[in-house]
Order: C-alpha cells, then sequence, then structure tokens
C-alpha cells in the first residue's frame, strides 16, 4: 500500500503532481484506492502499477491528458474482445488486463532479448573454437624451439666445458 507521499518519493515529484495524476486517472485506479486516516489517499500494488504506466508514458514524450487518454483507450478496446466471454472463466478487472498485457508484452521482449544474447554467445564461441587450435599449434612450435634451444646449449656447454 502506498501513500502519496510514497508516491511522491518513488517518482520524485511533488505529492501535489502525484494527486493530480491521480485525479486524471480516476476511474481506471478508483479500484485500487483507499482512504485513510485524515482522509489520506492510498494506493494498492495493482494501482501503483497503474500509476507507473501513466509515469512511463509521460517519460516517452505524452503529456499527461494524452496518456491518460491512451490508457482509456488501452482499457476500452480491452474492454470490448473481453465483454464476449470464450469459457465460464469470470471477468477480470481491465485495468487488471490491461497490465497483464503490458507484462506478455514485456515477457516476449525479453525472450527475444535471450534468442539475440544466445545467438551471439554461440557466435563467439565459434569463433573462439577458431582461435583455440592457432594458439595450441604456436605454443607447440614454442616446445620444440625451446628443446632445439636446449639441446643447442647442451652441446655448447660440452663444447666449451662449460
Amino acid at each position: 500500500m502506498f501513500t502519496v507521499q510514497d508516491l511522491s518519493k518513488r517518482f520524485e515529484m511533488h505529492p501535489k503532481s502525484v494527486r493530480e495524476r491521480l485525479n486524471e486517472l480516476g476511474p481506471l485506479v478508483e479500484p485500487y484506492m483507499e482512504r485513510g486516516r485524515n482522509n489520506a489517499i492510498i494506493l494498492s500494488d495493482s494501482g501503483l502499477m497503474i500509476f507507473d504506466r501513466l509515469i512511463q508514458l509521460e517519460q516517452d514524450g505524452h503529456s499527461m491528458a494524452t496518456a491518460v487518454q491512451q490508457m482509456h483507450k488501452d482499457t476500452s478496446a480491452l474492454t470490448e474482445t473481453s465483454s464476449q466471454p470464450t469459457d465460464n472463466k469470470p471477468p477480470i478487472d481491465t485495468s487488471t488486463e490491461l497490465l497483464i498485457q503490458e507484462l506478455r508484452t514485456r515477457i516476449t521482449g525479453l525472450e527475444e532479448d535471450k534468442e539475440f544474447l544466445k545467438d551471439q554467445l554461440e557466435v563467439a564461441q565459434g569463433q573462439i573454437q577458431a582461435i583455440l587450435p592457432a594458439i595450441s599449434e604456436s605454443r607447440k612450435q614454442d616446445e620444440e624451439f625451446k628443446q632445439k634451444l636446449s639441446r643447442l646449449q647442451y652441446l655448447k656447454a660440452v663444447f666449451t666445458g662449460g
């Protein structure tokens, strides 16, 4: 549970700005808001996720009003598609569906990143394997040179008496 002051600290904004955004979000966030002592606004974890989405849209260049409109559009689009139940599951709140959709998008992105990094790793391993035989051949030549040099030093010592 998060108070306006908690949100203010978390998102580094004035408490008045937090209240303004909560008012703009209105029905999207109301199910996740409670009133505490002295009528303080308390936001649940789900409400925090909605508020965070608003902040993300603003950071992406949207104005507060445009971001809220976009969130309402997304929610209404989800409502239209989810208004026709396909099975006997109870209906899920539209803001929850929006959050689920965002998380699925995030998971898909992370899976794509994972595949990309996996491919990069395979390329790097192939390059390492290509280099290793050359390194081992170079080491072998160095050992042979040292052995020849040792023999030469031995012969030199025998002939010079040293």
